[in-house]
């Protein structure tokens, strides 16, 4: 079997230890809800009023978690032969194969989220903000798209960085499947430097 044949896209998710810890959000809706419907019993209820209002917000908070639950669950590395990209919560991030350097990290947050390192993919040239991912994937340029909610202008930070982290799982990331991958599209990323 020839090893150079390879899918033409292959999709990587966060790791199975991080999308279990992403279940306390609709288990907090869920506690909203029971606490709401606690408040119904003689011994808590101060007026029925209260009971509803409080169920309500319970509802409308388990939704919301629900919904960020789902959202979060959507973060993906996507690789083809032409280029990676990732799809994250309020922005998507495409680069030709030809436009990665190597692995480096950035520090987008201010005080006092600044502790947090963002591991990736370093590019050669920007991504273009605001320009819509398929035209990027035509045009074979780095594309930064942005959801309605989300300006394209607050997301220069990520311009020169694709990130990865969310998709490593520990230190010797270079030797799982993803690392492999990288390593076949753009094996001079993960050479050693001496």
């Amino acid at each position: 079997m020839n090893s150079e044949i390879r899918l033409s896209e292959k999709v990587y998710r966060m790791s199975p230890l991080i999308n279990a810890s992403l279940l306390i959000l609709p288990f907090l809706g869920v506690v909203f809800i029971g606490f709401g419907l606690l408040t119904f019993l003689p011994s808590l209820n101060e007026s029925f009023a209260d009971s509803v209002g409080t169920t309500l917000v319970g509802v409308v908070f388990c939704i919301v978690m629900m919904g960020m639950y789902r959202a979060f669950k959507r973060i993906r590395l996507v690789l083809t032969n032409d280029g990676i990209t990732y799809y994250a919560l309020g922005f998507r991030i495409y680069t030709p194969w030809q436009n990665v350097v190597e692995v480096g990290s950035i520090q987008p947050y201010a005080f006092p989220l600044n502790f947090r390192k963002i591991w990736g993919l370093q590019l050669r040239q920007p991504s273009v903000l605001g320009m819509k991912l398929t035209d990027g994937k035509q045009q074979s340029k780095a594309t930064l798209e942005t959801d309605w909610w989300n300006p394209a202008s607050t997301m220069g930070t990520f311009a020169s960085l694709l990130p990865i982290s969310p998709m490593i799982n520990g230190r010797n990331w270079k030797d799982s499947e993803l690392g492999m991958d990288i390593q076949h599209y753009a094996p001079w990323i993960l050479e050693d430097k001496a």
